[in-house]
């Protein structure tokens, strides 16, 4: 009947509008979880490439301090393998390290007194230097001193039979007295032997004060290297790290 046929139709419609009202909440869902699913993922690429970059960095920074920690942490193991001057350049370098980390250590702690931090490193590390130096300039006063034009240039060895320029006829002891020369207690032989040993001595601290200086900064260098974690470098890059350096 007609009534029968109205009631199947307007059952069949509601059905048929449930199933499209599900389907456009599912297809929303779905597109939401898409769209969150995609957030995340960026989101979480995002993330991770934070955490690699921050792992590396870290990484870098562990290494940069790494190579200088374990560097130091085994000079005894290093030292007791070392024989001759290898050994005392194990020593010395350790000696050297150890005063750039109290410079660094001071220079933390002082970094509002720059006045004061200058007056520590130079009374802690300048005094060395300064008497180290002192001997190539006592050697250079030494010839100052004693040469033609200094305070002792009217005396003459013990012995000295010159006349310097007075007449033949004139004792030697009278054209002294005539120049108004003074003897020294001590004859030429001796002079001559002072001076060699003066000359020896002058020689030997120059060099070892020249070798401390050129020994002390390359050492200064493999610190910083180590500290940087920087490995082996060309001719140019290293001039230009010292450069940085100092």
């Amino acid at each position: 009947s007609l009534e029968i046929k109205y009631k199947f139709d307007r059952n069949l419609n509601i059905c048929l509008n449930r199933l499209l009202a599900k389907h456009d909440v599912q297809k929303e869902l779905k597109q939401a979880r898409l769209k969150a699913n995609f957030s995340d993922d960026r989101n979480y690429k995002k993330m991770n490439d934070n955490l690699e970059v921050t792992s590396t960095y870290g990484n870098l920074k562990r290494k940069n301090i790494s190579d200088l920690y374990n560097y130091k942490k085994c000079y005894k193991n290093r030292y007791s393998k070392k024989k001759g001057l290898e050994k005392l350049d194990c020593y010395y370098e350790k000696k050297i390290f150890d005063g750039i980390d109290e410079i660094y250590e001071l220079s933390r702690k002082m970094k509002n007194d720059k006045k004061g931090f200058k007056k520590r490193i130079f009374y802690k590390f300048g005094y060395h230097y300064i008497f180290l130096s002192l001997y190539p300039i006592l050697g250079i006063l030494f010839y100052i001193v004693f040469n033609e034009n200094g305070p002792f240039h009217n005396y003459c060895f013990k012995g000295c039979q010159n006349k310097h320029g007075e007449a033949s006829s004139v004792s030697v002891e009278d054209a002294h007295k005539n120049k108004e020369l003074k003897f020294f207690n001590f004859d030429s032989t001796v002079w001559k032997t002072i001076e060699v040993f003066h000359g020896l001595i002058t020689s030997t601290f120059t060099a070892i004060f020249i070798f401390w200086i050129v020994y002390t900064l390359i050492k200064i260098i493999k610190y910083e290297r180590l500290k940087y974690g920087k490995g082996k470098m060309s001719a140019k890059e290293y001039c230009r790290f010292c450069k940085d350096v100092f």
